[in-house]
């Protein structure tokens, strides 16, 4: 188990040679157009502080985008890197490649103090993997290694899990990684009674991990977006057109007859739309040819009810198409009502900030979390694998 400041930190890192520095560069991106920076803007004070405390090391980033299939153009990391010299107001260089000769030429070539970010390191089938020899291969790119990508340290990726091992003595935490960590050990080591989670999302396959060990801490677990209605079919209810997950229905099944299933909360009510455009509040059945697009007004007061006496809050995930106006009021209306509940209030996950920022809900909460799976991994254990050579 993790305890508070266990992490080596960079204060205690040494100036020498090369930084490998693994951060989270994973951002929502549209035609190679940027949709949300947090994640970059995230990483920022770890790079302004080596930048400060070691002015002659060279700093090499590494990130993954995406879930490339091998190399794609739509994918690279080229607009990030662009982003990146937006933001810190200084030169950062770009190498197509993220192991062989040309990262190596490029870092010896780079001037002392240079910035240089690698191409998507998923762009490699290794990376995913948890290939020795491709962390081998990036190793031998720099002299000491810093984590600051909490969103996949609970990954077995080359980049994450094995690379620090090749650095037993001179792996570090970056001030992201080791804030989450601080932060999400103060407040689920013993989550103050009522603790209520709100999980939405498409894919509950994705998502099971996250509510079963959920379940375990949490008094109530509100459950929306697309993955509800694999539970609500589960349930009985006729959900109309909506996409569900066929091959998940009797574990939802098994889930809601489970001595927690007493704890989750469904919509009971939403806004639907059809092919033709048509969109109205439906309650069940759903009528055929429509789909569930955003929690209705019933279930935004019955979860309104259960937020408002929270002491501690988790949310991981949309409860609509909040991309999409009116499907945006549904999530709209929870974080406005989060904004006057006194409690601690995490978000977290890729998309949960980004609905965050679009719907201009920061402020009504505590934190926002760079991670989702790490964050509900490292809640439920308390500790991640990654983490294992960063401690002290």
């Amino acid at each position: 188990m993790t305890q508070l400041n266990e992490l080596k930190t960079l204060s205690k890192m040494p100036c020498e040679g090369t930084v490998l520095l693994r951060v989270d560069l994973n951002v929502p991106m549209k035609e190679g157009v940027i949709l949300d920076d947090s994640k970059i803007r995230a990483c920022l004070p770890t790079i302004e502080f080596l930048q400060a405390k070691c002015r002659e090391t060279k700093i090499v980033l590494m990130s993954h985008l995406g879930r490339p299939d091998g190399t794609d153009d739509k994918l690279t990391l080229k607009p990030v890197q662009e982003k990146l010299a937006e933001l810190l107001d200084r030169e950062v260089l770009f190498c197509k490649e993220s192991i062989g000769p040309e990262p190596k030429f490029l870092i010896h070539q780079a001037k002392p103090g240079s910035i240089i970010l690698l191409e998507n390191l998923r762009f490699y089938p290794e990376e995913k993997k948890g290939d020795y020899q491709f962390a081998k291969q990036l190793s031998e790119l720099g002299d000491v290694f810093i984590n600051d990508a909490f969103a996949v340290s609970h990954r077995g990726d080359a980049s994450v899990a094995v690379l620090p091992e090749l650095f037993p003595k001179k792996s570090f935490a970056g001030f992201l990684l080791d804030k989450e960590i601080l932060l999400l050990t103060r407040t689920f080591k013993k989550p103050e009674s009522p603790f209520v989670a709100i999980i939405g999302g498409a894919k509950l396959s994705s998502k099971l991990p996250l509510i079963e060990s959920v379940l375990e801490k949490a008094d109530s677990l509100i459950i929306g977006g697309l993955m509800a209605y694999t539970f609500l079919k589960a349930r009985g209810e006729d959900v109309g057109d909506t996409e569900i997950e066929p091959d998940f229905v009797e574990q939802a099944k098994k889930i809601l007859q489970s001595r927690e299933g007493k704890k989750i909360l469904l919509p009971v009510d939403q806004v639907v739309q059809n092919a033709s455009g048509e969109i109205y509040q439906s309650l069940f059945p759903i009528p055929q040819g429509f789909v569930a697009c955003d929690i209705g007004t019933h279930s935004v007061e019955m979860f309104k009810k259960i937020l408002i006496s929270a002491k501690t809050v988790l949310w991981n995930g949309p409860l609509g198409i909040f991309e999409t106006p009116p499907f945006d009021e549904g999530s709209r209306a929870l974080i406005q009502c989060l904004e006057g509940v006194k409690a601690t209030k995490i978000a977290g996950g890729g998309d949960t900030m980004h609905m965050v920022e679009s719907l201009h809900g920061k402020h009504a909460f505590s934190w926002l979390s760079t991670g989702g799976g790490a964050m509900i991994e490292f809640i439920t254990c308390m500790d991640l694998p990654s983490l294992k050579w960063l401690k002290e």
